[in-house]
């Protein structure tokens, strides 16, 4: 109802609802996957990386190293896995 108040004065609310029409009737492959790959991919493997490292740490009991290290290199790792796997081919 608003948007036929809108659009009831205005001179070029014609083509303003053609270019609505034929975005709606668009034949182009959807980007969903593509988009899910780029932005949600990146971050579970960060997350899944980071997790499986802090577990890793925990298992060796690094005498060396203290927590916040262990926690440091990890995050490095998982960062690097992740930032690799958003600019694959």
């Amino acid at each position: 109802m608003e948007q036929e108040q809108f659009c009831k004065d205005c001179h070029q609310k014609h083509d303003c609802q053609e270019i609505y029409r034929r975005m709606g009737c668009s034949e182009s492959p959807s980007v969903f996957y593509k988009v899910i790959a780029a932005f949600l991919l990146p971050m579970i493997v960060f997350t899944v990386c980071l997790a499986l490292f802090e577990n890793y740490f925990k298992a060796q009991r690094f005498g060396n190293f203290s927590k916040d290290w262990q926690t440091i290199i990890g995050f490095f790792i998982a960062f690097n896995a992740s930032t690799r796997i958003g600019v694959a081919p």
